[in-house]
Formats: C-alpha cells, structure tokens, sequence
C-alpha cells in the first residue's frame, strides 16, 4: 500500500520504479519459508507488551546464488509517519534511507497481516 499526495491510503506504492520497467522477474516466498523474528512480550515494559513473535519475520532467499535476509515488518498505522513498524521501526526506517525511498515501501499480506518486506544481502 501506498501513499497519495492528500495522505489518503492507496494500493499503489510511491516508490519509484526505476529499472523495474525494463526488466522484471517475478519472485515468490512461500509462507511456511517464513520463522517468526519478532520480540516476545514482555509486561514489565509497557513499551513491550503488546509485542509478538510475529510482529519480525525473516526468511532466506537465493537469488542467482547469492544469499539474501528477507525481513517482513508488520505495521502499525501512525500519525506522524506514512509507515511506522509494530517492532524495530528504527531498522525499517534505515532501510527507507538506504533505499533513498521517496514513499512507503510497498506491502504484502503474509499469514494475514501487512508488511514492509526489504532483502539485504548476507554479508
């Protein structure tokens, strides 16, 4: 999901396609490849409570030989940010830097839920 310039909500993603337009291939990660990643709650932290497992998942993908962390953030909806993570929002955050993105990151429903999903390369 996206943003429009009023604000509203959209299906489509702000992120510039760039190279996507001259070539693109189509990628699939199944969702039993999918491991939660995501803090356990903790009740002590009111910060923390609410946290599950689920909220971080991660899985590993091989393109052209190369090895990739696929990370999924599941959102929280947020009046000061376009897209805002439930955990580890400053990770995704540097990941919109990095990207130098112009917009939220495009979303996609696993096991039910929204997430941003980023690949880095293992390093």
């Amino acid at each position: 999901m996206g943003w429009r310039n009023d604000g509203s909500p959209s299906t489509k993603s702000n992120c510039s396609v760039g190279l996507a337009a001259a070539f693109t291939a189509g990628l699939t990660i199944p969702e039993d490849a999918w491991r939660e990643h995501g803090q356990q709650p903790d009740p002590a932290n009111p910060a923390a409570a609410q946290f599950h497992p689920s909220d971080r998942l991660s899985a590993t993908v091989t393109i052209n030989g190369t090895l990739f962390f696929a990370e999924a953030y599941a959102l929280v909806q947020d009046d000061e940010q376009p897209q805002a993570a439930i955990q580890d929002d400053d990770d995704l955050e540097l990941h919109h830097q990095a990207a130098h993105a112009n917009g939220p990151f495009p979303t996609m429903t696993i096991w039910g839920r929204e997430y941003a999903v980023v690949l880095t390369p293992y390093c």
